[in-house]
């Protein structure tokens, strides 16, 4: 008999898993909402969305990148523990792998190698100890 309890125990610990998940997903959207509605400058609600994500991922890093066209980016909103990228900063993605699949086919991207992926911030980011990247249309 107990022996049959143990998947039903497996499977209600995955289901407590993604109830806990879910319930940080949405504390972060109501933070996230409610500094919206007080109506702050542009850079500080990137500022604040790259931090939400970020601790929500358990990443060491985020930035929110707005795209420019012609494979021109610009850092728009980072968040990091340390340090991040520069707001402002502009750069490239001279092969165009994020043009055509961030952009173009709205599917995220992996970047596990920057000098192939040939962004142009790739010394920028390796500074900062990133290994990878991961990148969405948002």
């Amino acid at each position: 008999m107990a022996r049959r309890l143990i998947p039903h125990r497996q499977q209600l610990a995955t289901l407590e898993q993604e109830r806990a998940a879910l319930a940080d997903e949405q504390a972060a959207f109501r933070r996230v909402a409610t500094f919206v509605a007080q109506d702050p400058p542009a850079g500080e609600i990137f500022a604040t969305v790259a931090a939400e994500l970020g601790r929500l991922l358990g990443a060491q890093m985020t930035h929110l990148h707005r795209y420019e066209g012609e494979r021109r980016w610009t850092v728009v909103g980072g968040w990091n523990t340390r340090d991040h990228l520069a707001l402002g900063l502009e750069w490239t993605d001279d092969g165009g792998l994020l043009e055509r699949s961030i952009v173009h086919a709205m599917r995220p991207t992996r970047i596990d190698d920057y000098e192939l992926a040939m962004i142009s911030i790739a010394p920028e980011l390796k500074g900062l100890g990133a290994r990878s990247s991961v990148g969405a249309p948002i």
